[in-house]
């Protein structure tokens, strides 16, 4: 997790696990992640692909300059991905260039070269301006012939590939099932950390409400003394709940401070996000990205990322956090922990379902020391996504598949517990630190 700071902006965040192998998840940003759709996005759309390239005999085209796109630039640059998505139109320009029998080039290219070898972690990336502003025109009607070699053989161009094969670009990250690999210290670390964290959790608690309730409900559980330091709202569902919807519970109520709130949006609605956090009184300090790894998968924002429209296949969420109070990283030790985690969340073929990634689980646990965690679902989701219940937790959701929550009782158990997850000398010793303000030069 990265740095919340003391004035509310964009703390960045090292990755302290950063991957190794083929390529690196790095850290991340509050970008939307996508990868370039364009024609021949599918197996099935190279037959038009390469029917269109035909017919383009040496015209420049439209997209000249910068109309190259890269939706997955680089998984540890934000400033590359954003300028992937300001290429968006540049994109579809490219997508239509021309007419007739000389003119305009055919689909988008992934740099001056399809095949060139550039690497994932290059800021350059993202967008190109070379003579051969399209790979497929420049082949001719020789486009389809080498379909299978260069599936295969496609270097560091990941975008290119995605056009031609339809594999998203973060399957071929290497160690997503255990990117810890090769860090014996961050291993010990997160054992420690998993073992200190299950010692001062409170029971599994859920609490099975409707989302018209769920405003009266959280105002009754103010009045009997209930607080929570640790929010997470919403989840990876299709039906997203609306601004009006989100503004309507009452998180400035239920949370002292300091506490943290963490909302889960899909990329369009990054900016509601942002201001539903300001209406609860929590400023935005930073962005935690759920990539998927397939289309297929039960996260995969199908609803987003398959319009006719879109140059970007949008393959990410986001879960915005923000702050209430003052919390800073190298003085508050005893309320957040940094640099345990990274801010990206890849997901793995072995993850179990829920309406999360139950990573962020993990992550808010290894962060936060304030022991008092809610999390609302405030919407309805589906059979493919259960609401699960988890230990140190209260989970409320008309879905959750566990009702047992009695204020009473979980106000008992905080009193044996605590409020706070007591500092662990070993675990701060192994924990990469953040310098005081005062030695940064």
């Amino acid at each position: 997790m990265g740095n919340p700071g003391s004035s509310g902006g964009k703390g960045g965040v090292n990755s302290g696990s950063s991957t190794r192998g083929q390529t690196s998840s790095g850290s991340s940003g509050s970008s939307d992640y996508g990868v370039v759709r364009s024609m021949g996005s599918k197996p099935g759309d190279r037959q038009k692909l390469a029917s269109r390239a035909g017919n383009a005999s040496g015209g420049t085209g439209s997209g000249s300059s910068g109309s190259s796109t890269s939706g997955f630039s680089s998984l540890s640059s934000r400033g590359s991905t954003r300028s992937s998505l300001n290429n968006d139109n540049a994109s579809g320009n490219a997508h239509k260039g021309g007419s007739g029998n000389n003119g305009g080039s055919a689909g988008a290219s992934s740099g001056a070269n399809g095949r060139g070898k550039r690497s994932i972690n290059n800021n350059s990336s993202s967008s190109s301006s070379g003579s051969n502003t399209s790979q497929y025109s420049s082949q001719g009607s020789n486009s389809s012939s080498h379909s299978q070699e260069d599936i295969s053989n496609f270097g560091n161009d990941y975008n290119d590939h995605f056009i031609r094969s339809g594999v998203l670009p973060q399957t071929h990250i290497t160690n997503i099932i255990d990117p810890l690999i090769g860090y014996p210290k961050l291993q010990k670390l997160h054992s420690l950390k998993q073992v200190h964290n299950k010692r001062y959790s409170t029971k599994l608690f859920g609490s099975r409400v409707s989302p018209k309730e769920m405003p009266s409900r959280i105002d009754s559980w103010v009045n009997q003394g209930m607080n929570f330091d640790v929010v997470m709202i919403n989840g990876c569902v299709d039906n997203v709940p609306s601004y009006e919807t989100l503004i309507s519970l009452p998180i400035q109520r239920i949370t002292p401070r300091p506490s943290i709130v963490f909302l889960w949006v899909p990329s369009p609605a990054l900016e509601k996000g942002r201001l539903a956090l300001e209406h609860w009184g929590f400023r935005r300090s930073e962005d935690i990205v759920y990539l998927v790894n397939d289309s297929d998968s039960i996260h995969f924002p199908k609803w987003l990322a398959l319009s006719p429209h879109d140059s970007l296949v949008k393959t990410s969420w986001h879960c915005l956090m923000g702050l209430k109070g003052t919390l800073r990283r190298s003085e508050d030790s005893d309320l957040i922990n940094c640099n345990v985690d990274t801010d990206v969340i890849i997901e793995s073929p072995f993850d179990r379902h829920n309406v999360v990634p139950e990573k962020i689980y993990t992550i808010v646990e290894n962060f936060s020391l304030m022991s008092r965690r809610l999390h609302i679902v405030p919407t309805y989701s589906t059979l493919d996504k259960p609401v699960r219940v988890r230990q140190g937790w209260v989970v409320m959701s008309p879905d959750v598949m566990l009702d047992n929550f009695e204020p009473d009782l979980y106000l008992t158990q905080n009193k044996t517990t605590g409020y706070r997850v007591p500092v662990d000398d070993t675990i701060d010793e192994l924990r990469p630190k953040t310098p005081p303000r005062s030695s940064r030069k």
